[in-house]
């Protein structure tokens, strides 16, 4: 529920996007939240095909998923993907991060199902940043 007292669910919004060639994992965030926001971790082997394409020079995950045209790329991807939703259920901030979840970092479970509060918690930090910006 968002903090406006909109019940959102974001299995739906997770599954409209989890579905995208260039998105492999994504957690759809917003309880007690103004908005819905997003971690999500680009499928990197077609991202830095895309980014080669596009004459984007990165030298590893962490300095490509940074690069402006990468984001709007992801922006893009997010908005059109979210479109039918209304609008409070449509993700207004996102990060991308540059290593996947894994059960062995912790992020997953044995069933390769996220772990919400061990990544609410582990980037806390990111999280906060979304919410700090102005949606």
């Amino acid at each position: 529920m968002l903090s406006n007292g909109k019940t959102v669910a974001p299995l739906p919004i997770a599954s409209a996007l989890v579905g995208d060639d260039y998105i492999a994992q994504i957690m759809v965030i917003g309880n007690n939240r103004n908005f819905i926001s997003a971690i999500i971790i680009p499928d990197f082997e077609r991202l830095k095909r895309y980014a080669a394409d596009q004459g984007i020079d990165a030298a590893d995950n962490g300095e490509l998923v940074k690069n402006e045209k990468i984001r709007s790329l992801y922006r893009h991807r997010i908005d059109d993907l979210t479109k039918d939703f209304a609008r409070y259920e449509q993700i207004k901030q996102f990060v991308l991060l540059p290593d996947e979840f894994t059960e062995a970092t912790g992020e997953l479970t044995p069933t390769l199902k996220i772990k919400r509060k061990v990544v609410e918690k582990k980037f806390a930090k990111e999280i906060e940043e979304l919410y700090s910006k102005t949606a």
